[in-house]
């Protein structure tokens, strides 16, 4: 998250971009994972590590008839 100073008088000019600070903070592509609040305060999710360090998703398909092998179900 950066900080500029910004003047409108007498043309518009921004200053050069500060940062205010930086990730590990959860965002989605067109949904931000901040707030702002009416006094100006910033309300944000700060991401988990162990989320932020996954890469891969693993997919188990047939898991309940594995299930019912292993655990069968008792008279």
């Amino acid at each position: 998250m950066v900080a500029v100073t910004v003047t409108t008088q007498p043309a518009f000019q921004a200053a050069k971009p500060t940062i205010v600070f930086e990730k590990p903070y959860w965002a989605r592509r067109y949904q931000p994972g901040y707030d702002v609040s009416a006094d100006g305060r910033f309300v944000m999710v700060k991401e988990n590590e162990q989320v932020a360090a996954a890469k891969t998703v693993n997919v188990v398909l047939g898991w309940f008839d594995e299930l019912r092998r292993k655990a069968p179900a008792r008279p």
